[in-house]
């Protein structure tokens, strides 16, 4: 299950002895928070997506024989992968 289908499925807090308006209150706000938050962990899904393509780019071209070195070389495709996906990971 993704992050985002996780946190959208959380449940809503237990609020004990409130009236009507408090409780709504606090279910609209709940709400909120799980949608901006499902919002972050979808960006999160992503980038993991993108990394496990490379990551299995590398391993098909390990098993096929290629050397390491092309794989990392300047102009690989697998490196530039590699290189956008950190650029995108970093605060």
């Amino acid at each position: 299950m993704s992050l985002e289908s996780r946190i959208m499925n959380l449940p809503t807090p237990e609020l004990g002895h409130t009236n009507d308006r408090e409780r709504i209150a606090v279910n609209f706000g709940a709400k909120g928070i799980r949608h901006a938050a499902a919002e972050i962990a979808s960006e999160g899904d992503a980038l993991i997506a993108e990394m496990l393509e490379v990551l299995e780019a590398v391993v098909i071209s390990l098993r096929m024989g290629a050397p390491a070195g092309a794989i990392l070389a300047e102009d690989s495709p697998i490196r530039q992968g590699m290189i956008a996906i950190i650029a995108k990971a970093k605060p």
